[in-house]
């Protein structure tokens, strides 16, 4: 595919994703993988799920973040300006719609309806990429990855740890396990 079909495909795909996920973040992983994965074969899956855990931990909002990244991994710099552009310009101009007339929305109860119908779908959404992150984890048989699910979980919920400090700490034991394993390497 020449880069003048990807970058049309870029716009319009993230056009589309961006006009019809509500929820953000890894609402849109499922929709990517879709569209780049599975229908036309432009990333991997492997790849995709690299690119979530960047866009994640990058500043910004995740469902952008992961459009930057796959419009640079398709495109290059142009790729990541028009893929970033089409996803915000949907949420830009529902923003402003809701802005102006914010007063009715906020009065309305199918606007409300139509909010609580949209949580449930993010929520399934959300609860089936988990899903598929949690199976090709196992798929690794890292106990170490394994391991750490049920740790966080309880020191989020349980000890009610400041989630900052859960992310650093799980950070600083992905990097000394690396560094092991590349000094074990190293030393064979």
């Amino acid at each position: 595919m020449n880069r003048l079909k990807v970058c049309i495909y870029l716009f319009t795909s993230q056009l589309f994703i961006g006009t019809f996920t509500f929820g953000g973040g890894y609402v849109v992983l499922p929709m990517m993988e879709k569209y780049y994965v599975r229908k036309k074969q432009l990333i991997s899956e492997d790849e995709l799920l690299e690119m979530a855990a960047i866009a994640q931990s990058s500043p910004g909002a995740i469902a952008v973040n992961l459009a930057v990244l796959a419009g640079y991994r398709l495109a290059g710099i142009q790729g990541a300006l028009i893929s970033g552009m089409a996803s915000l310009l949907p949420s830009l101009l529902i923003l402003s719609i809701v802005a102006v007339w914010y007063e009715a929305f906020a009065a309305s109860r199918i606007a409300a309806n139509v909010l609580k119908g949209m949580q449930a779908g993010v929520t399934a959404a959300i609860l089936a990429c988990l899903t598929d992150m949690l199976l090709r984890m196992g798929k690794t048989r890292s106990v170490f990855l394994l391991g750490m699910i049920p740790a966080v979980f309880a020191a989020s919920f349980i000890l009610h740890l400041n989630i900052a400090l859960i992310l650093i700490v799980c950070c600083v034991l992905c990097i000394l396990k690396t560094a092991l394993k590349v000094g074990e390497r190293d030393r064979t």
